[in-house]
């Protein structure tokens, strides 16, 4: 087995320097491509960047590192890690941008670790020019950049497993630098020296570079496809849900529901006089008393929830094991937080909204679409009262009483 396995990793430095090279410069075309002929719009562009200024770093680090011996050791040496460091630096923000850690402290602390590692390489360079030194210094120091964003990743509590396997690929690398580092306390060794141990994290590096291509354009793109149904799903302009996506989620839950027996509330909701409100202060004030009112609703319901807005200026929530007590609570909290409403372009513009309720235990021939016609005919009964209102209906009867919201 040791005849058959060693010869696949007993491979010279040298050569797996230059295939990180190649390889990272290729990355740095492909990702560079990807992002410039993807849509603006939905292509995440901050990790993007960092993973193309990553790879160019590490590139051009390569390059250097290759010519150990036929360029001077300001370049081949103290350049070339510096470079290396600086890569290893933005694929450490590229690893922070996939689990969104863009808190400043954060950055401020990895930013602090790589300008302290080029600088005491580099003055341990200039005060012992040691090739076996240098091998622990630069080790050290890609590990001391890499190892909190590697922990942050593997540990986060929302990353997908596809992210949780890049951290194990890094981690992979993180843990063949120790050896490296003690194996250069006792022997004299260089970048270019092929022992085991050298050989097996050169060996994982590049496969952390040919897994790390396509792995980031998958990231990117699984980002494209959220934002493609964050726009499918979301009202655009009071980010709630919208009417089809509402609709399609309500109806799971009400068919559970009514299989099971369970009760629910239906809340519907329109702006009072919302036409008059465009009239006098012009659509764009009408917006903004939507995106208040969307703000309001989301605020105000339980986390099981669902609501959107219906159209125009209704609005709609389905409150799952609720009866017409929690659903008037929620109600009534909503025309309350619309009591406190301001608004700094028109502070003396206030404005109200009558509500309908209906709740129940589904019958096996009830449907979503009666729940919301009878929580519609309560809402019309609450403004023919007088608006600024709630109006009950029992779920399958017409709509009876109103309470007025003090």
């Amino acid at each position: 087995m040791r005849e058959i396995l060693y010869p696949l990793v007993n491979v010279d430095v040298k050569t797996l320097i230059a295939v990180l090279f190649w390889g990272n410069l290729v990355s740095v075309v492909l990702v560079f491509s990807y992002r410039l002929f993807s849509s603006r719009h939905i292509t995440d562009r901050v990790l993007a960047a960092h993973f193309i200024l990553g790879k160019a770093f590490q590139c051009a680090a390569y390059f250097f590192l290759f010519f150990r011996n036929a360029l001077p050791d300001l370049l081949s040496v103290n350049l070339g890690n510096t470079l290396l460091m600086i890569g290893f630096y933005w694929e450490a923000l590229a690893m922070m941008t996939i689990i969104k850690i863009t808190g400043k402290k954060t950055h401020r602390l990895v930013t602090m670790i790589m300008i302290i590692s080029v600088v005491v390489f580099n003055a341990v360079e200039a005060a012992r020019p040691d090739s076996s030194l240098r091998v622990i210094t630069a080790s050290f120091c890609v590990f001391a950049m890499l190892i909190a964003p590697n922990i942050w990743l593997i540990c986060s509590k929302d990353p997908s497993n596809f992210k949780k396997l890049i951290g194990c690929f890094y981690s992979v690398v993180l843990v063949l630098l120790l050896p490296r580092i003690v194996y250069a306390m006792f022997h004299h060794v260089d970048i270019l020296t092929n022992f085991l141990i050298q050989t097996m994290t050169f060996l994982a590096l590049a496969m952390l570079m040919i897994f790390s291509l396509p792995a980031y354009i998958l990231l990117m793109k699984e980002d494209s496809d959220l934002a493609i149904i964050t726009l499918a799903t979301t009202d655009a302009l009071t980010g709630l849900p919208n009417r089809h996506f509402f609709l399609d989620s309500a109806e799971r839950v009400f068919n559970r529901h009514r299989g099971e027996g369970s009760p629910l509330a239906l809340i519907f909701w329109d702006i009072d006089h919302f036409k008059k409100i465009n009239d006098a202060h012009g659509h764009v004030f009408g917006d903004s008393v939507l995106v208040r009112l969307g703000a309001i609703v989301r605020e105000s319901l339980r986390a099981v929830d669902l609501a959107c807005r219906y159209g125009g200026e209704e609005f709609i929530a389905l409150l799952p094991k609720a009866d017409a007590v929690i659903a008037e609570k929620v109600a009534k909290r909503i025309m309350e937080q619309i009591a406190k409403s301001s608004f700094p372009q028109h502070p003396e513009f206030s404005f109200t909204a009558s509500i309908g309720i209906t709740d129940g235990v589904p019958n096996p021939d009830d449907t979503l679409e009666d729940f919301i016609k009878q929580a519609d005919a309560a809402m019309y009964e609450a403004k023919n009262a007088g608006r600024n209102r709630i109006a009950k209906s029992p779920a399958g009867k017409i709509p009876e009483n109103e309470i007025k919201c003090k």
